[in-house]
């Protein structure tokens, strides 16, 4: 309803249509498809948390660094890199993260990444 009113109010009108109405629907259906959305698979789950202050799943957390790690990884020309990398991505894009040492353990576990080394590290789906 306030949405509704705002539109109105945007036009200069203290009365509500149904167009305004449809307009705030619209807008809820897009925020939240950009919430809950994942582009790799074409769905929609709304069990992933999402923001509203609340914590990243799991899930959400893998995404957006692996998203952010195939750009570095394009960037370099190599899906080998060291562990002082990968912490300074997570630190960018997930700052909040608790303990980055168990993340890279669970990416290599779930074979998003590979441990080649003491402190290094392969991208399993490649750069490409």
């Amino acid at each position: 309803i306030r949405l509704a009113e705002a539109r109105a109010r945007i036009d200069m009108r203290e009365t509500v249509t149904a167009a305004d109405a449809r307009d705030a629907v619209e807008v809820m259906t897009e925020s939240l498809h950009d919430v809950f959305a994942d582009d790799d698979l074409g769905t929609v789950d709304f069990r992933a948390g999402g923001g509203g202050g609340r914590s990243l799943s799991q899930a959400k957390k893998v995404k957006i660094f692996i998203k952010e790690l195939r750009k570095e990884a394009k960037r370099r020309q190599t899906d080998v890199m060291g562990t002082d990398v990968l912490f300074n991505i997570g630190t960018r894009v997930l700052p909040a993260m608790d303990d980055f040492q168990r993340f890279l353990d669970y990416l290599n576990s779930e074979n998003w990444i590979l441990k080649k080394g003491a402190k290094l590290w392969k991208l399993q789906t490649g750069y490409i």
